[in-house]
């Protein structure tokens, strides 16, 4: 299941942070893929692209794992960040390693990223 990620449009998310564009980095390889972000609720790996300005994760489901209980749930990343520059309202992350998918209960920081279900949908 391919399900966009992460949009690096110079567009400031709800927390205030923006991806620099230049400066993004995708981990190579196979990458976990995480209920909430917690490493003990693992429920599968993902290969990571990008196309222009947008990041998307090809998710591989553990055999355990079954997709309708997960369609609900909102795909965001998770990475490393080498260097951040701080203003008053913005965070801007110049160089950032994304290492990882979490599938949270919660909306995307940015908005336009949809739920599973939701992106499925649109295709």
């Amino acid at each position: 299941m391919k399900a966009l990620v992460l949009i690096v449009d110079g567009t400031t998310d709800s927390s205030g942070e923006v991806f620099d564009p230049t400066g993004l980095e995708l981990k190579k390889g196979r990458v976990p893929v995480t209920l909430d972000f917690k490493v003990d609720r693992r429920v599968g790996v993902a290969t990571l692209s990008r196309i222009g300005d947008s990041v998307f994760a090809e998710l591989e489901l553990d055999s355990r794992t079954k997709v309708e209980d997960l369609l609900d749930l909102t795909p965001c990343v998770s990475g490393v960040a080498m260097e951040v520059v701080r203003t008053d309202t913005v965070r801007t992350l110049r160089r950032v390693l994304i290492d990882g998918i979490g599938l949270a209960t919660s909306p995307n920081c940015d908005k336009r990223i949809k739920s599973l279900r939701e992106q499925l949908s649109e295709k």
